[in-house]
């Protein structure tokens, strides 16, 4: 199969559409500025479609175009094969962010479940599951200052692999473990610098992600969260009067001030396995699924606590 799109911004989503119909599919993606069509579909056996720029015409901005490429994308392939998606059009990994911002607009659960099926072809159940955790991230966030708040996000990108349905930027650890100390050196000059500017304003939250966070050593990771709790102590204007960091503490999303000691055990061979390969490793005793552990906290393998 051939994708070809006039611009770039319609590569992601009309791959991921395609895809999504025919997973096993190989399928070959360019760009061409000089072609006519916005996206050009070629489907084994010789089926062709195209988006005509005539086709979104009346559609304002960018992103009101790409919704409407996927959306007549998304039809084509449906009617083709005489399957619907669950979750229809929608690509990517964060549908409820989506369905805040209609809930937001429409200010009606209902209305903005309607919206979701009517224009994104979400199937009912889906649009209503996604609606419903839309309230309930509505509830969690409503406490925190966002007029003179703010929440850090920590990037750590290096992954022990490379999980196949993860379309976010990672390296391989094995071949930069060398530049660790490196990155860590500027990821701490950074948050420096982010702390400066952000003096005076309450730093509601801390999200260390990735990547993997817990490819760092044990030491690494102590490094970063001193250097956070430093940067953004009380004194400086960032945190809440208890410490954020207390030592200990393996990494995920905290409250600032609430990061508690957790045990994990470093040896642990498969700790820092991806997804895919926990999965796959049943013989080292890890659990199919993350279930909640005691202490509030989460039980993600074999002796090991997060």
């Amino acid at each position: 199969m051939k994708i070809s799109c006039k611009e770039t911004v319609f590569t992601y989503n009309v791959y991921h559409m395609v895809k999504a119909f025919f997973p096993e599919a190989e399928i070959e993606q360019y760009v061409d500025a000089g072609q006519e069509p916005l996206v050009k579909l070629e489907l084994d056996g010789g089926s062709c479609f195209c988006v005509l720029p005539a086709d979104v015409r009346g559609r304002a901005g960018m992103q009101a175009k790409k919704r409407e490429v996927t959306r007549l994308v998304y039809h084509f392939l449906s009617e083709m094969t005489g399957k619907e998606l669950a979750w229809g059009m929608l690509t990517g990994v964060r549908p409820t962010k989506l369905a805040m911002q209609i809930v937001a607009r429409e200010r009606s659960e209902e209305r903005a479940v309607d919206v979701l099926q009517r224009d994104y072809a979400v199937a009912p159940p889906k649009a209503k599951l996604a609606v419903e955790i839309a309230e309930r991230e509505k509830a969690l966030l409503a406490p925190l200052d966002i007029h003179q708040g703010f929440s850090l996000y920590v990037g750590i990108p290096f992954c022990p692999s490379i999980c196949s349905y993860c379309s976010f930027g990672s390296l391989s650890v094995d071949l930069w473990k060398g530049q660790m100390d490196a990155y860590l050196d500027a990821l701490c000059k950074e948050l420096a610098v982010v702390a400066v500017q952000m003096r005076g304003q309450k730093l509601n939250t801390i999200y260390i992600g990735g990547g993997t966070p817990t490819t760092l050593e044990p030491g690494q990771l102590e490094r970063l969260l001193c250097h956070i709790d430093d940067a953004f102590a009380p004194s400086h204007g960032g945190g809440e009067p208890s410490r954020i960091y207390r030592g200990g503490g393996a990494a995920g999303q905290h409250h600032a001030g609430k990061i508690r000691s957790a045990s994990f055990a470093p040896g642990e061979p498969h700790f820092h396995q991806s997804a895919d390969d926990a999965a796959k490793n049943a013989r080292f005793g890890w659990q199919a699924a993350y279930r909640a552990g005691s202490g509030g906290k989460l039980s993600v393998g074999k002796g090991t606590r997060v």
